[in-house]
């Protein structure tokens, strides 16, 4: 006489697998990409990136890689292989007397299946 239900390895992947995905709040695509993607980054290092089919992206600090994985997917129309996440600490300033610090930022650095492109800065 079992009170709980028993689950397989598998049916727990499926679990944690779902529990991955966007949260409900985020079903129009629009809504993902204002709250994940922030805005490219163009710097001399991302430009030679770009040559080898990565790029580069400032996100908001509270997001995943699955997130950022949908977002860029959604907005571009291209294939994700793969989403790296870099945080770059925040800088400590003075002014006078008073210590403080600049905020931190979070860069995504993406890459594109091969054949993909994605048009930054081309105006």
């Amino acid at each position: 006489m079992a009170i709980f239900k028993k689950t397989t390895k598998k049916e727990k992947g499926v679990k944690k697998m779902q529990a991955k995905t966007l949260p409900k709040k985020h079903e129009k695509k629009s809504e993902l990409i204002v709250s994940v993607l922030h805005s490219p980054v163009i710097t001399e290092k991302a430009a030679l990136l770009a040559e080898s089919n990565q790029y580069v992206f400032q996100v908001m600090p509270s997001t995943n890689k699955i997130m950022i994985k949908e977002a860029i997917e959604g907005l571009y129309n291209v294939s994700v292989l793969r989403v790296n996440i870099t945080t770059l600490p925040g800088k400590t300033r003075r002014r006078g007397n008073t210590t403080g610090h600049t905020s931190g930022i979070k860069k995504a650095i993406v890459k594109l299946k091969e054949g993909d492109k994605i048009e930054i800065g081309a105006n």
